[in-house]
């Protein structure tokens, strides 16, 4: 157990105090790259949309559609 938290030790101040890439600052507020960023940006919630879209609210539909017809079937919906 003292090799393992000797080793972190070390590991630990072996490393650089800055970390790779911050001379250029943040890169999301960088405009150099805002294409490539409103690109992925429309491309992941494109897909996230039809996803739920064909798949997800059918698939839920479907099984509010099959539960409702069970209740109603053997009389399990509460009387109003």
């Amino acid at each position: 157990m003292k090799k393992i938290w000797f080793a972190i030790s070390i590991g630990i101040a072996v490393l650089p105090v800055r970390a790779i890439g911050a001379e250029s600052g943040m890169p999301q507020l960088n405009p150099e790259f805002w294409s490539a960023q409103i690109f992925w940006l429309i491309l992941i919630f494109t897909s996230l949309y039809l996803i739920i879209w064909k798949i997800f609210l059918p698939l839920s539909l479907l099984w509010l559609v099959l539960t409702s017809s069970y209740l109603y079937y053997f009389n399990l919906l509460p009387i109003n």
